[in-house]
């Protein structure tokens, strides 16, 4: 008979990337899974099936960025999260981020099943900037008593991991945000229409910044430094709280092409149409210094080159794959000069030979995937007295 994993996720799952590609993972290999997300602008469907995957969504409503208001309708979320997880059946609880590891570890407790916890990020620290100090306290404390509680504890990196262990994790491992290296291969025909249809002078440098528009994202450095140098030709694409200023930054300048919100599907397409993939960090934030994102695995797998600042896992991987530039600071200027180095064409092609052969030896989902499925498979073949012993190493 099937194992059956109960997935939690506080998103829409629409679809949500990484969740997506592990779910989908265990199916393939023939596991049952199904995912409760949270609806809450209720409008998804409530019950569909994806790849496979059971997704039921619950219907809280609420937004995104609300900091400390967010509180109550979390709690009717893990209340309804709870009422519904105990009305199926299921081997093994997933929690994607701590804001579903409580009722996840609660549930897992009464049915005496183990508990994944998937921590995407450092939590407290990705809302240091919305929540009170003690909230941000009470987040820390309760993470650090359930880490050490966990049977399994999935991260993306090897700076969280190390991270979490520091927390009191015992069993942990690493499932990066790597790619399927068949989704990046696009024909050389297709990157030159897409760049014909965006009006691209063939001879420039293109530069992609495909993602959220935030402020520790250093997009008004790029955009200023790009405006100065007609050679580049700058993507920008994505939305954010910044969506409506990054706009108006980039309005009028016939080197910059604004995309708006790009698909997921439309992602490998725009990144094989750039020849740099920019992605640089504030390190006011503290999440930021474990970051290892999924725009660097989407350029490595397309053979691009990176641009980015010396903060995160980001900055360690471009810095030992020698597949790209790190800025000491990230300034108009230190932009600037970078994407004047990057037009010498043979350095530019020895970084993206060089991210190329990254993805293909490492950073890659077949990878990834085989490091979930050992450590679902030895989860739920291990008697709790032998957990310890088959997952610590």
């Amino acid at each position: 008979m099937a194992k059956r994993v109960l997935m939690l996720l506080a998103n829409g799952f629409d679809p949500d990337p990484r969740v997506h590609r592990e779910a989908r993972s265990l199916v393939e290999a023939g596991y049952e899974v199904t995912l409760l997300a949270w609806d809450r602008h209720g409008r998804a469907r409530r019950v569909e099936t994806v790849d496979g995957i059971r997704v039921e969504r619950l219907a809280i409503a609420s937004s995104y960025g609300r900091g400390t208001s967010q509180l109550p309708c979390l709690l009717r979320f893990w209340r309804q999260l709870v009422r519904t997880a105990r009305q199926r059946a299921w081997d093994v609880v997933h929690c994607h981020d701590f804001d579903t590891l409580p009722p996840g570890w609660l549930l897992a407790k009464w049915r005496r099943k183990p508990v994944i916890f998937d921590a995407h990020e450092s939590y407290h620290e990705m809302l240091a900037a919305n929540v009170s100090p003690l909230i941000k306290k009470i987040i820390a404390v309760s993470e650090r008593w359930l880490v050490k509680r966990v049977d399994l504890l999935i991260t993306v990196g090897r700076l969280l991991e190390a991270e979490y262990r520091r927390r009191g994790a015992r069993h942990t491992c690493v499932v990066g945000n790597w790619k399927a290296l068949e989704d990046f291969q696009v024909p050389p025909a297709e990157v030159a229409r897409t760049r014909q249809a965006l009006g691209i002078d063939p001879q420039r440098l293109v530069v992609a910044y495909l993602g959220f528009f935030e402020p520790d994202r250093g997009l008004f450095e790029l955009i200023a430094a790009v405006k100065s140098e007609p050679a580049v030709h700058l993507l920008l694409g994505g939305k954010g709280t910044l969506e409506e200023r990054v706009r108006q930054a980039a309005e009028g300048c016939r080197n910059i092409s604004f995309l708006g919100y790009v698909a997921p599907h439309l992602i490998p397409r725009y990144t094989a149409a750039a020849d740099v993939v920019y992605y640089c960090l504030s390190g006011d934030y503290g999440n930021n210094k474990y970051s290892a994102p999924n725009k660097l695995f989407e350029a490595l797998a397309a053979g691009r080159a990176v641009l980015t600042g010396r903060v995160g896992e980001i900055a360690r991987i471009v810095a030992e794959e020698q597949c790209g530039v790190c800025l000491p600071e990230v300034t108009a200027a230190s932009v600037r000069q970078a994407l004047r180095g990057l037009q010498d064409r043979t350095r530019l092609a020895a970084y993206q030979h060089r991210a190329y052969l990254a993805a293909r030896r490492t950073y890659n989902w077949q990878q990834a995937e085989e490091v979930l499925l050992k450590a679902y498979d030895r989860l739920l073949a291990a008697s709790p007295a032998s957990v310890s012993r088959a997952l610590c190493r």
